[in-house]
C-alpha cells in the first residue's frame, strides 16, 4: 500500500496496468477516508509496532476507484487540495475487508492495510470506502473475490516445495547396495551363492 505509486496516464488520468494486469471494475463516485496512525519514535523498540499513539492523521479525497487483479487504484479528482495524486494497494496488502451498515450514516467498507516500505503510510493504517451510488455491494464484491483469488496465488507460490530426490541408477556392474539388510546375498550366474559384500576374512560358504 502507498501513496502516489500508480503510473497514470497523462490525457485521461487513468492507472497504467502492471505487466499481465487486468482490469476488472472502474467505479466513478468513490470517497477514500484513510486513517494513518503517527509514525513511531526511533527509540520506541519493539512497542511501536501500531505507531506512536494519540489521534490518526485522517485523509479525505474524492474521486475514481479501479480494481484488478493484482491491485485496487484510487485515483482523486483534480483538486488543489488533494492530499495525494493516486493510491495503490496490492491485494495481498489488504489485510481485511468489513461491510458497514450504520444506523445513522452512510454504508462503507472498512480495509486494514499493511503500509509498503517507504510508501508514506505506517502501521496500523485503515480506509474507509464509501460511493455516492450503489457502488458498495458491487465494490466490495468484486474486490472480495479479486483478493481471494490474489491470495491463494501467493500461498501456491509459498508452498511450492522442492522435487523429490530420487537416487540414480547404480552403474553397470555395480554391486548393489547392502542397506536392505546385512545377510543381503546374490545369485550368480551358475546358481551358486555369492560371497557377501560384507562378510568378515576368511568367510567361507
Amino acid at each position: 500500500m502507498s501513496l502516489n505509486w500508480a503510473m497514470l496516464d497523462p490525457s485521461s488520468a487513468e492507472p497504467i496496468p502492471l505487466p499481465d494486469e487486468e482490469m476488472i471494475l472502474a467505479l466513478p463516485g468513490a470517497e477514500f477516508t484513510l486513517f494513518v496512525p503517527s509514525p513511531p519514535p526511533p527509540t520506541s523498540g519493539a512497542q511501536s509496532a501500531g505507531g506512536a499513539g494519540g489521534q490518526p492523521r485522517k485523509m479525505l479525497a474524492s474521486g475514481r476507484v479501479w480494481v484488478s487483479d493484482q491491485r485496487v487504484i484510487f485515483v482523486p479528482q483534480p483538486a488543489k487540495d488533494a492530499p495525494y495524486a493516486s493510491l495503490s494497494l496490492p491485494l495481498p496488502a489488504i489485510l481485511s475487508t468489513s461491510f458497514q451498515q450504520p444506523i445513522f450514516g452512510s454504508n462503507h467498507i472498512v480495509l486494514s492495510l499493511a503500509p509498503t516500505p517507504g510508501g508514506g503510510l505506517t502501521q496500523g493504517t485503515k480506509a474507509e470506502v464509501r460511493f455516492r451510488d450503489r457502488g458498495a455491494f458491487e465494490f466490495v464484491k468484486v474486490l472480495e473475490a479479486a483478493r481471494e483469488r490474489a491470495v491463494h496465488k501467493e500461498r501456491e507460490r509459498g508452498d511450492e516445495g522442492l522435487p523429490v530426490y530420487e537416487a540414480p541408477p547404480p552403474a553397470h556392474g555395480a554391486a548393489p547396495s547392502s542397506s536392505a539388510g546385512p545377510s543381503t546375498t546374490t545369485t550368480g550366474p551358475t546358481g551358486s551363492m555369492s560371497v557377501p559384500e560384507d562378510a568378515p576374512p576368511g568367510y567361507e560358504l
